[in-house]
């Protein structure tokens, strides 16, 4: 069945508050669901309280939908109520019905064991949000506009893809076909052979039903969810000014009208059931449950006026019909006041068939230590489980927080507990098959909010008579339960009352509060049976002002339970953020900080003191701490809500310079309390909160530095022949070209992930176009000469703006360093340095004949040829491999960065795979692809080279790519991962000698390139890629992208000839250079 609109959207939803008192708490809580996107964000969202208890859910309706289209008059610039705006809108009203024993915030915020699979905000979904996806998705945008009307105590079960005839009609009932021994409970509609609706039938018992069905059939219950068309709505609407009719409306009681109960199926829809009579209708016949609308005529007032209601009603939608839709494979469950069908409907919830993009998960959004003992067939919400803790088999715990020894145990239910037996040296056991709940209840009297448990039997009968045979209470009987505690019956119900009101529900169990001590858990204890020393704790049960569980529910203070539920669920978000940064998951964390953000200052402000201790305690960990400013930093940006300016920017106030040098001593702890302490006078304006969000990002930049640089220790120098004065130590470098891989090897991916990367070696237009030159001179100076400087250092102060890398001479200066032939804090002068260790000094000269930004690797190639020159020329001997390490060691000294695929693919000549393993110290191995000369051949015939003349800009790609690393956004997270496969399939195929495959690595290559850096792709080289395509096994711009070189494996080498001119053809290309490139088998040379 094809949706009723293209574009279906809800003008408004309503939820209905039965109290008054609470509507402002159930508003806050919606429009918080609003902000994190459970609702349409343009939708009306609006709480209306019923304008008086039990109005019934037809009242309710009525006055909802009276205050609604108020809502949109209003927004319409209308001074009335004027029903046309009722057109071509689609308005959902839920209600929030009864007390619910197992949910202080009533049905609609009942939390569920469920998440979704992708969501921008950290959420604890609730009955009503999957209700009304549901309702959304799956059923409304197949009608036309018109008004909805669903109750929130039943799970409403439709499955994705459930197929189901929609009717046009002036009232549609949703039902399901169900079984005749639930539908005696619950209702059924009576339907003629076309499917409208002959009787509603409530609380008849089987016979009766098998009636009304034929022999292959199922009834079809009543389910609480309704359709009005717009021509409906408005009669329904006009109530409002019809008395007494108008009872039920907040309109009618402001002007002096008696309250008025409504039933929405027994007096609104009733009435339109074709088997109905009039006389059986308005005389009352057919509404004996509801009590307010007496049909005994000798109470002449009330009875006169339900009948003039009644007619009304009649009058008004007798001649309207109900059409019932089936929707075959659905089920509807209503939440009974049982606890047992409570654990079944959370441990088995029938909804987990609802959507694919719901998760459902026995632990959800709770937080477990990992000494707790949990059963795995139990079901934990919104709940923190210390140590020692025990929750035996099928229990459900939700909203609780745990610690110390305390058992719960098999088939449990625990709601909204909170027990820290932490620093008490005591033992709790809770038997098997109980209900342990704690409430926060208001006391008006005393002003003020008291928490208070309730205990009670899974299989106790909230309803029962005290004398039924099977009457129990906490799974004993209640005669035992008397005779062992002493408690009398006047004690916990009037005297007043007949043995039909004595019930569980009704019964004054539970101790609230006491003129001279604190009452609670040892009463609670003692009902529950445990034996107490002398008759202290019965006394003062005795004494205590006591509640039953009916009154504790209505006395429940819902802004403190939404309070306390939410700040156990960002307690829960701070563990898992801690838990996810110091065990290195790839789980990323910005849902967290935009929901903290979004709901308080004070959640936002815990969550980085949260993140400040765990970065403290990393000081052996510079790579977790690392991680974790950069999650501070995405915080601080969050906080910022939009405003205040680009995330990239400086990061180089003095202010920070304190904690900055902290983090350079490598002193952690200090310079993240330093920090800190910084922070705090930067969060009061959205554009401050940018700005140390940039500091935070230039701190966790220090801190990657750190652990980039323990690959240091896999640096060896050794000694080797001090050459003569005057010879020159000659290095030359080929540039690299990365084939598959790149981004895994950049710092902090590489240790935190692992990466991979086949790159190869090349010559450009038959020459090694990367080198450098030294030699030793007699003067103890430092000669620097590149382009067109020449440097002379004769003083050690001269060397130290070495990380400065736009400094003169920066790289030169930094690979004396790098490996320690000359030390900056050596109490020697660089004069007697230069002459102890080498007998004079050194002359180095340094060139590129690549452009800048061209993709190839330049800068730490250059590196690698200055270190090799100036280690040589001082007599020293280094290996590959360490000169692959003290590379990434330089760099990281210069305060560049990057990662070591160009030392790898440039130094080493030929076909390479270089990768590392994720974890510290950071160590890089390789090996060499063998490859036959003529495929080396094969493949040198079909490169092509091509610069660009786009200069790149490396950082400003690197900058976003790592603060979207460090969120761990699931589409990085995966592209490094494919990423890293592709370098090692590249490598096999180029080793099989496939260069078709190589070619089409490098082309998916390419798209994970844009993956990680969308922008990178100029539209002039995508017009290239487009017209060679047809032409290439491959192609992709060198490096990061974004410009420089460009690079393409044909298959067909006819194009060549035509490059030039295909260039001079695409604009913004005109000054575009081929080159000439081919593999250089032998690498990095010395002369």
């Amino acid at each position: 069945m094809e949706p009723n609109q293209a574009n279906f959207q809800w003008t408004a939803i309503v939820l209905t508050c039965s109290d008054n008192q609470w509507s402002q708490s159930v508003q806050q809580e919606l429009d918080i669901r609003q902000a994190k996107g459970l609702f349409p964000k343009d939708v009306i969202l609006l709480t209306i309280e019923d304008p008086k208890s039990n109005v019934g859910s037809g009242g309710a309706t009525i006055n909802a939908l009276l205050a609604v289209t108020e809502h949109i008059c209003a927004k319409k610039g209308y001074t009335a109520i004027n029903a046309d705006v009722l057109q071509n809108c689609y308005i959902l009203i839920l209600h929030s019905g009864r007390c619910y024993p197992y949910s202080s915030c009533r049905h609609a915020f009942l939390p569920l064991p469920v998440k979704y699979q992708k969501s921008s905000y950290d959420s604890l979904l609730c009955l009503i949000d999957i209700t009304y996806k549901t309702i959304t998705e799956n059923i409304a945008q197949y009608a036309p506009p018109g008004i909805w009307v669903c109750s929130t105590d039943m799970m409403l079960c439709v499955p994705e893809g459930a197929k189901f005839q929609w009717t046009d009609a002036d009232v549609c009932a949703v039902t399901f076909p169900s079984t005749v021994s639930y539908c005696k409970d619950h209702g059924i509609y009576k339907t003629d052979s076309q499917g409208f609706v002959e009787d509603i039938l409530y609380k008849v018992d089987e016979n009766e039903i098998l009636k009304y069905i034929g022999p292959n059939e199922n009834p079809l219950i009543v389910t609480g969810l309704v359709y009005f068309k717009q021509n409906v709505a408005e009669k329904i609407l006009s109530f409002h000014v019809k008395p007494p009719l108008d009872g039920c409306t907040y309109i009618g009681l402001d002007s002096g009208q008696t309250p008025k109960q409504l039933s929405l199926f027994f007096d609104v829809l009733l009435p339109m059931a074709t088997n109905i009579t009039e006389e059986d209708f308005v005389s009352g016949k057919r509404v004996h449950s509801f009590k307010d609308f007496p049909i005994n005529e000798n109470g002449s007032g009330d009875w006169q006026n339900a009948k003039e209601v009644r007619q009304i009603l009649w009058n008004e939608l007798n001649s309207l019909k109900i059409m019932t839709c089936v929707i075959e494979g659905g089920q509807y469950l209503y939440l009974t006041n049982s606890a047992q069908d409570f654990l079944s409907q959370i441990i088995h919830c029938p909804l987990q068939s609802q959507s694919k993009h719901l998760v459902w998960h026995k632990l959800t959004h709770s937080y477990i230590d990992s000494e707790a003992d949990i059963s795995e067939t139990s079901t934990l919400i919104n709940s923190v489980i210390q140590k020692n803790i025990e929750v035996g088999e099928k229990s459900v715990l939700i909203n609780c927080y745990l610690d110390g020894k305390i058992q719960i145990g098999n088939n449990s239910l625990c709601n909204g507990l909170r027990l820290d037996l932490s620093n008490k040296n005591k033992y709790m056991n809770f038997p098997n098959n109980l209900v342990i709940q704690g409430f926060n209840i208001l006391l008006k009297s005393l002003e003020t909010s008291k928490y208070i448990m309730t205990v009670h039997g899974i299989n106790d009968s909230l309803n029962g008579s005290l004398n039924a045979e099977n009457a129990t209470f906490c799974n004993q009987k209640w005669k035992d339960f008397i005779k062992r505690t002493g408690i009398k019956e006047e004690e916990l119900w009037n005297t007043s009352d007949d043995s039909s009101k004595k019930v569980l529900w009704t019964a004054k169990l539970f101790p609230i509060f006491h003129h001279e001590e604190n009452v609670g858990m040892k009463e609670i204890l003692w009902l529950l049976g445990e034996s107490c020393d002398g008759a202290e704790v019965p006394k003062k049960w005795r004494e205590s002002w006591r509640l039953s569980l009916s009154e504790i529910l209505k006395l429940v203070d819902l802004s403190s339970e939404f309070s306390l539920r939410r700040k156990l669920f960002y307690e829960i978000s701070e563990q898992h953020v801690k838990t996810t940064l110091l065990n290195g998951e790839n789980n990323g964390l910005r849902y967290i900080y935009k929901s903290v953000t979004l709901e308080s200052q004070e959640y936002s402000l815990s969550m980085l003191k949260a993140l400040d201790n765990v970065a403290i305690n990393c000081q052996e960990t510079p790579g977790i701490a690392a991680r974790t400013l950069a999650n501070i930093a995405d915080l601080l940006a969050t906080m910022a809500k939009g405003c205040g300016g680009l995330r990239s920017g400086p990061a180089a106030n003095s202010a920070w310079n304190k904690a900055f040098q902290f983090l350079e001593m490598n002193q952690i702890a200090n310079g993240i309390k330093s920090l800190a302490k910084e922070r705090n006078k930067w969060l009061h304006r959205p554009d401050l909160l940018i700005r140390a969000s940039r500091h935070y990002e230039g701190a966790a930049q220090i801190l990657i530095r750190q652990a980039v640089m323990t690959g240091k220790k896999f640096v060896e120098v050794k000694d080797g022949v001090l050459p003569d004065y005057e010879k020159w130590i000659t290095v030359e470098c080929p540039a690299r070209l990365d084939l598959s891989g790149g981004w895994t090897d950049t710092p902090p991916i590489t240790y935190e992930c692992g990466g991979a990367v086949t790159g190869v070696s090349i010559t450009i237009n038959g020459k090694k176009p990367i080198g450098a030159k030294a030699k030793r001179i007699e003067n103890p100076q430092i000669v620097i000469v590149y382009g067109n400087v020449h440097l002379v250092i004769e003083e050690l102060n001269q060397l130290e703006d070495y990380f400065n890398p736009h400094a003169q001479g920066a790289l030169i200066k930094a690979a004396f360093l790098s490996v320690n032939l000359i030390c900056l804090s050596s109490p020697m002068s660089l004069k007697d340095q230069l002459i102890s260790k080498y007998k004079g000094g050194f002359e180095i000269h340094s060139w590129s004949d690549l452009p800048q930004g061209s993709g190839l690797g330049t800068s730490s190639i250059l590196a690698g040829a200055v270190i090799a020159a100036v280690v040589t020329a001082a007599g020293k001997v280094i290996d590959a491999k360490s000169l692959l390490h003290s590379v990434l060691y330089l760099e990281q000294l210069m305060t560049t960065g990057g990662g070591w695929q160009d030392q790898v693919g440039g130094l080493l000549g030929g076909v390479t795979l270089g990768s590392s393993l994720a974890k510290i110290p950071l160590f890089i191995d390789y090996k060499h692809i063998s490859v036959t000369p003529d495929i080396i051949e094969l493949f040198n015939q079909r490169l092509v080279l091509i610069y660009s003349g786009k200069t790149r800009l490396a950082r400003n790609l690197l900058q976003n790519v790592l603060r979207e690393w460090y969120a761990r956004k699931p589409g990085i997270v995966s592209t490094i991962y494919n990423l890293k496969q592709l370098a090692h399939d590249c490598a096999t195929h180029f080793s099989e000698g496939n260069l078709e495959s190589v070619g089409q690595c490098i082309d998916k290559y390419w798209t994970l390139k844009k993956n990680m850096a969308p922008g990178c792709e100029p539209a002039a080289l995508k017009e290239l890629m487009d017209i060679l395509r047809p032409y290439s096994y491959g192609m992709s711009l060198a490096g990061a992208g974004g410009g420089g070189f460009f690079y393409a494996i044909l298959k067909d080498l006819s194009i060549k000839s035509q490059l030039q001119t295909i260039l001079s053809s695409i604009k913004g290309l005109e000054s575009a250079v081929l080159y000439e490139a081919v593999i250089d088998p032998v690498g990095m040379t010395i002369n």
